[in-house]
C-alpha cells in the first residue's frame, strides 16, 4: 500500500501541473539537454540518477551508410528513465539516450545527403549519451542555422505530439480537453477515497485505474503541445506502477 501511495504523490503532482499548463498560454518548448565531457555515459545496473556513471568506450566504427557525429547534445526523454530505473527491461551494461544533436565529423561511403560540417539532429539512434554516436543517414535530419541545439531537441517528442494529434486522434481546432481533466481527476479522487476502505477494494481499483487510463489517452490525443503530451507519459508511467501493486490488493 505504501508503494501505491508513493505513486500516488506522482500522479497528484502530474495533474496539477496537467490542470495548469491546460489553462495557461502555450510557450516555446525546450527539451533537457545533457551537455557531455567523456566519452560516454554507462549505467552498470538500474537505479536512481546517481547509477549514470562516466566510462570509456571503442572509437565508432563508420557503416557506409552512416554518419559518425560529434554530439553537442543529448536529449533526456521519459523512455531514458524508465531504461535507467528499470521499468523497461535492457541489458546491462547499458549506454542509455535514443536523441541528439550534432556536427557530421565523417561520412560512410554510400552516403549522398550530407557532407563533413553538417549539423544534424536524430532520434530512435541507441547509445546517443556519447562523445560520438554513429547515425544511419536515414535517422538523420538537418538542422537549420537559425534553431539552437535545444530547439533541435524537441525532434522526439515533436513526433509524439504528431502522432498523437493525427493518428491516435485527428484532432481539430476548437477540442478541448476540460472534460477529460474533470473525468481523470474525479477517478483519481475516488481512487484515493478507496485506499483507507477495510473491505475489499482490489476490483474498484482496478476499474478506476482503467478509467484514468482512458482518460490520459484521450488528453494525449488531443492535445497538440509537446509539455502536455510528456505529462501524459508521466502519468500512463505512474498509473502502470500502481496497477502492478493493486494486483496484490484484495
Amino acid at each position: 500500500m505504501r508503494k501505491i501511495n508513493v505513486a500516488i504523490v506522482s500522479i497528484a503532482c502530474v495533474l496539477s501541473s496537467f490542470v495548469a499548463r491546460a489553462q495557461a498560454p502555450t510557450t516555446s518548448t525546450q527539451a533537457k539537454v545533457l551537455h557531455l565531457t567523456a566519452s560516454h555515459i554507462v549505467i552498470d545496473q538500474p537505479g536512481p540518477p546517481e547509477t549514470l556513471q562516466i566510462g570509456q568506450i571503442k572509437y565508432p566504427e563508420l557503416q557506409p551508410d552512416s554518419l559518425l557525429v560529434d554530439v553537442h547534445a543529448a536529449g533526456v526523454n521519459f523512455a531514458d528513465i524508465l531504461e535507467r530505473d528499470g521499468t523497461y527491461p535492457v541489458s546491462f551494461p547499458f549506454v542509455p539516450g535514443r536523441e541528439g544533436v550534432g556536427v557530421v565529423r565523417e561520412t560512410g561511403t554510400a552516403v549522398s545527403e550530407f557532407t563533413v560540417g553538417d549539423r544534424v539532429a536524430w532520434t530512435t539512434v541507441g547509445a546517443s549519451y556519447a562523445e560520438q554516436v554513429i547515425v544511419p543517414e536515414a535517422a538523420a535530419v538537418a538542422v537549420p542555422g537559425a534553431l539552437t541545439d535545444e530547439q533541435a531537441l524537441s525532434l522526439a517528442q515533436g513526433l509524439t505530439a504528431h502522432y498523437l494529434a493525427t493518428s491516435a486522434y485527428p484532432a481539430a481546432v476548437g477540442d478541448s480537453v476540460l472534460k477529460e481533466l474533470v473525468r481523470l481527476t474525479s477517478h483519481f479522487d475516488q481512487f484515493q477515497a478507496l485506499l483507507p476502505e477495510a473491505v475489499p477494494i482490489g476490483r474498484r481499483l482496478e476499474f478506476l485505474l482503467q478509467e484514468m487510463s482512458r482518460e490520459a489517452n484521450t488528453l494525449g490525443s488531443k492535445s497538440q503541445d509537446v509539455k502536455l503530451s510528456h505529462l501524459v507519459v508521466d502519468i500512463k508511467s505512474q498509473l502502470e506502477k500502481i496497477r502492478e501493486q493493486v494486483q496484490n490488493v484484495e
